[in-house]
């Protein structure tokens, strides 16, 4: 990455595996790096990363995109805060978010909902793993999707007065694909797709100007 072409990330998921042997070069000395290397560790969650440098951490508060994004020389698009924005322009209010529960406890959709004016709900324990059930058990496993548990989950964000829900896992954009869901529903992946088109500046089929169900 970046505009020389000379920016790698490498990351393991503990500072042990990051600050010991990363290069996997036993030669005296020939480990030791700087903080600008890029290497490091993730927490939990994906939150946020730190970079190691000998004893030292340097934490981050940015999400990989942030870091990313001011590397490369095209546009690196927000799937989640491009969807804000598409609900935002759509004149939606609020908005429910079916997503992993990894997704959901992270805030990602959450943040982007609120810098964009939106207000947000998330299913209850029992919606969620109805949710999660969907997705594992069902589509992930190569099994039809159990409309039982995607009404059911999807029906206690109406019910909390959200005039929306974003389908925020992938698993469930082939869930829209392939069965008609009625009215309220954004794909994320959908707005993504929308937002490449756009971007190139390529013509956008009538179809996806209004991606909202």
């Amino acid at each position: 990455y970046g505009e020389d072409g000379n920016i790698a990330y490498l990351f393991a998921d503990t500072k042990a595996k990051a600050d010991t042997g990363i290069c996997g070069s036993r030669v005296e000395d020939d480990g030791i790096f700087g903080h600008n290397a890029h290497i490091g560790y993730w927490h939990a969650g994906d939150i946020y990363y730190s970079t190691v440098s000998g004893g030292s951490v340097n934490n981050s508060d940015d999400y990989f995109y942030e870091e990313l994004a001011g590397c490369v020389r095209v546009p690196f698009l927000h799937m989640v805060r491009e969807t804000a924005k598409e609900l935002q322009a759509a004149g939606k209010t609020r908005a429910g978010i079916l997503a992993t529960t990894g997704t959901v406890k992270m805030g990602l959709f959450q943040q982007a909902l609120e810098e964009a004016g939106v207000e947000w709900a998330i299913p209850s324990e029992a919606g969620q793993r109805l949710v999660m059930s969907l997705i594992y058990e069902d589509i992930k496993a190569g099994r039809p999707a159990n409309m039982g548990k995607f009404q059911r989950a999807s029906e206690e964000l109406f019910d909390q007065g959200c005039d929306c829900v974003i389908l925020g896992c992938t698993e469930l954009s082939l869930v829209k694909r392939d069965i008609p869901l009625g009215h309220g529903y954004l794909d994320a992946l959908e707005v993504l797709s929308k937002r490449c088109v756009e971007t190139c500046g390529a013509p956008l089929k009538e179809a996806y100007r209004q991606l909202i169900s």
